[in-house]
């Protein structure tokens, strides 16, 4: 029975029995029902806000990230880049060295013609030589002494 009487009072007080009282705490709470909705709207609207920056960051992140796909993209490229220049050099030095090659045969081959006709003449000089019996007793007169 106590614990009917302690909720008896404490409904009792929330009891308005003037009219004009009941009126300004309408007004009051309606005031407050106002305030708390508009505060949900702001609350809404920075939502909406927060979302379309969320929105625009996770397209930026895509972005970057197929940038960084391009420039590994671009780093092998230019890896590749480096091994054909360094292939290229090669085979500019090897051509370099094939034509100096070429170069100098040719030069053997142009000085050659010459060689020949002089190392004919010197095998035909010491086959007279070697014929010639007065030549032969002076080669053997030096081979004694």
């Amino acid at each position: 029975m106590a614990g009917l009487q302690a909720d008896n009072a404490k409904l009792s007080s929330q009891i308005i029995e003037s009219p004009d009282r009941l009126k300004h705490t309408m007004q009051d709470m309606n005031a407050g029902l106002r305030k708390e909705q508009e505060a949900v709207l702001g609350y809404e609207k920075k939502l909406r806000e927060i979302s379309a920056k969320i929105d625009a960051l996770s397209q930026v992140e895509q972005e970057i990230e197929r940038c960084v796909k391009v420039l590994g993209e671009c780093e092998l490229e230019m890896q590749r880049l480096e091994e054909v220049q360094r292939q290229l050099t090669a085979g500019q030095e090897n051509v370099s060295r094939s034509e100096a090659n070429i170069r100098d045969i040719s030069l053997k081959d142009q000085v050659r013609p010459g060689l020949t006709v002089l190392a004919t003449a010197a095998f035909r000089r010491s086959r007279s030589l070697a014929s010639d019996p007065s030549v032969l007793g002076r080669s053997a007169s030096h081979c004694s002494n």
